[in-house]
């Protein structure tokens, strides 16, 4: 697994990456990186990636393919996930007067809420 790649990875679950070797020379290391980013996907909460390690080692473009495809799509769940939560969660106007009660709306001041 190229650098560029476990970054992205660990950009995108907001991981640190303390034990990636960046120009991994044995296979050995390249394996520690392969292995490190697995642990990454599953830490995120993704199930298990569908591909076999010595797999992704060995550069199978079709299994790093369904292990980028399986990233793609919790992220794709993810997202449409918060679209769901906010567009449940969507207020009309008259029910966030009435939710915070005589108009009295929260201002913000200074970074204080203040309710009067």
């Amino acid at each position: 697994m190229n650098a560029k790649r476990c970054l992205t990875l660990c950009s995108r679950t907001g991981r640190a990456f303390h034990a990636y070797h960046p120009t991994p020379t044995t296979e050995e290391l390249c394996t520690s990186n392969v292995k490190l980013a697995f642990e990454l996907i599953q830490a995120a909460g993704m199930v298990e990636p569908p591909a076999k390690l010595e797999e992704i080692v060995a550069g199978d473009s079709s299994a790093v393919l369904r292990v980028l495809y399986g990233i793609y799509s919790y992220c794709a769940h993810m997202e449409d996930e918060q679209r769901r939560y906010e567009i449940n969660n969507i207020r009309e106007q008259g029910e966030m007067d009435e939710y915070y009660g005589n108009n009295q709306k929260p201002s913000v001041q200074h970074g204080l809420i203040n309710l009067s």
